[in-house]
């Protein structure tokens, strides 16, 4: 005996698990998606804490040798040292900073351009405070040598009134 809804049953079983499967697929979809979306966002923050440590990194690099050439432009116009060495040595530093600026892609280029431009601006300003301070050397050197001139001739300008008077009193007993 055969049941007289058979068609009937079967499509309503084939309904239903249509719609069953249909759901499962939501479910699973929805559970794959809700594992993917951290996992990218992970990734994003990786990306973005290794930018963060390579940025760090180039800065305490960056701020390092900044400091050593800060440190050369502070003893270059003292006396014991020489100051077209370090002035040789200052210039390199700042073209190593600006090829390392190049190089590295950091993520404030003109913040650190505008720090190099700076360290160049003062040692620009060191170098005419060394030519200005010798010649204040030279023009004081120059106004004891004039002082000591002006002595001499009135010196001799009093000598020579000297000789005057006694050349005329000379004359006046011929």
């Amino acid at each position: 005996m055969q049941p007289l809804n058979k068609s009937i049953r079967k499509k309503t079983f084939s309904n239903f698990l249509l719609l069953f499967l249909l759901c499962i697929a939501i479910i699973i979809t929805t559970i794959f998606f809700s594992f993917q979306a951290p996992l990218k966002q992970n990734d994003l923050l990786l990306k973005e804490s290794r930018s963060y440590v390579k940025d760090k990194e180039f800065s305490r690099s960056f701020m390092a040798e900044m400091s050593n050439i800060a440190g050369m432009l502070d003893t270059i116009n003292t006396k014991a040292t020489k100051p077209d060495l370090l002035d040789g040595n200052i210039t390199e530093g700042i073209k190593r900073l600006n090829a390392k600026i190049e190089v590295e892609s950091a993520s404030d280029k003109e913040f650190y351009n505008n720090m190099v431009f700076l360290l160049s601006d003062i040692q620009s300003a060191k170098k005419q405070l060394r030519e200005n301070t010798g010649k204040d050397q030279n023009a004081d050197a120059l106004r004891q040598q004039i002082e000591s001139l002006n002595s001499s001739l009135d010196a001799a300008k009093i000598e020579n009134l000297n000789l005057k008077q006694q050349v005329f009193l000379l004359q006046q007993k011929q």
